[in-house]
């Protein structure tokens, strides 16, 4: 369903109290009006989802304060993430997850498996290179992400190398993934892995993209028909093709079956 499909639902006023409230944050900036125009594109969410946006975009305290609206909606998508539909037509038996360096060190000392930053990327780094059967058992039980993982894949989906294709920088990598700009001089680490039989690649949809309070603005909906998630890559890159893309709940690294790769 569409959010245009579930406001025909609404009364009258409802329907133009919540279009007016978008309308206002809309524009407010570049980014705002992306994520606007991608609500309005959003085909693959269930009504209730759209009911749990748009109750809380009828707060009566929301008023013009985009803060305010902003944070409405991630509250109202965020008890939807990981309700994308199935992939269509097939299920990729290797993917891959481009992360920066530095937000994984901090990931896994956050979690508890190292006691620094600086240890973290010493265990890492000495892990470069070496078999992906090391690696699995050497990280068998540390998650791969926090909440829930972004993932890519080749098209045919058989590949050993989900990054098989991309250019080989981690700007361009970046680039392509429509990851964000802001760490494009960051290193990146490649992860590749298969999934367990019982965690399903999903479409990814506007509740990924919005449950949280750093938006992306290289997010769009896949198009109808479309068999995968695509990537909106950086206009600098607007001439790669867009990759496919995932999402799917965390897995632990017991499922990597390739070395680690750092790419600068």
């Amino acid at each position: 369903m569409t959010l245009k499909e579930a406001l025909t639902l609404l009364s009258l006023d409802k329907k133009e109290q919540v279009e007016k409230t978008l309308d206002i944050f809309a524009k407010c900036s570049g980014l705002c009006l992306r994520a606007r125009v991608n609500l309005d594109s959003e085909s693959r969410l269930p009504h209730a989802a759209w009911e749990s946006l748009v109750d809380g975009l009828l707060l009566p305290q929301l008023g013009e304060d985009v803060g305010v609206i902003q944070r409405a909606i991630i509250d109202g998508l965020r008890p939807w993430i990981l309700h994308g539909p199935p992939l269509t037509s097939f299920t990729p038996k290797y993917l891959g997850r481009a992360v920066s360096l530095d937000y994984f060190c901090r990931f896994l000392v956050e979690g508890g498996y190292f006691g620094s930053i600086e240890t973290a990327r010493r265990s890492i780094r000495s892990l470069l290179g070496r078999p992906g059967e090391v690696i699995a058992k050497r990280w068998q039980n540390y998650p791969l992400g926090k909440y829930l993982m972004w993932s890519t894949f080749t098209t045919g989906g058989h590949k050993e190398n989900p990054f098989d294709g991309m250019p080989n920088s981690a700007e361009g990598i970046r680039g392509v993934l429509g990851l964000d700009p802001n760490d494009r001089d960051k290193p990146l680490l490649l992860l590749a892995y298969t999934l367990p039989l019982d965690v399903t690649p999903l479409f990814p949809t506007v509740a990924e993209a919005y449950a949280g309070i750093q938006w992306n603005y290289f997010f769009t909906p896949a198009p109808a028909g479309a068999n995968y998630g695509l990537t909106l890559p950086w206009p600098k890159y607007e001439n790669h093709r867009p990759r496919p893309e995932v999402v799917h709940k965390v897995i632990l690294g017991k499922q990597i079956t390739s070395p680690l790769k750092r790419v600068l």
